[in-house]
């Protein structure tokens, strides 16, 4: 995308989705477009905000390349991260696997099991 060359795009891409569609890590709840449940997963919030992440590059890659179904997908996908964000507390917080927020939430603390970083 950025005019880095000495390296295969076909076989980066294929390395990028071949690790992207795993069952690991919660991977498989991102595949489906689901969030990462907290009572399923640990650091579900930081997982699934960095694999949105990740799934926007590959498909801005997959764009680049002339791949459009893989773009729609991988574009689909990283939308995800909107599931993680409560508009109430204006803050990306965990929920359990009924889809409920998480109840054990609170902004001003550091060191739990849903984020890592503090990115909340």
């Amino acid at each position: 995308l950025k005019g880095i060359g000495g390296f295969d795009p076909r076989r980066a891409f294929n390395a990028l989705t071949g690790t992207s569609m795993k069952d690991t890590l919660g991977m498989g709840y991102a595949r489906k477009f689901e969030a990462i449940p907290v009572d399923k997963q640990s650091r579900p919030v930081a997982k699934g905000l960095e694999y949105a992440i990740g799934d926007k590059s590959i498909a801005l890659m997959a764009k680049k390349m002339g791949n459009e179904d893989a773009y729609r997908y991988f574009e689909k996908r990283s939308l995800n991260y909107k599931q993680y964000f409560d508009p109430a507390s204006g803050f990306f917080r965990g929920m359990l696997s009924d889809g409920s927020w998480n109840g054990n939430f609170d902004a001003m603390k550091a060191g739990n099991d849903l984020y890592a970083e503090g990115n909340a």
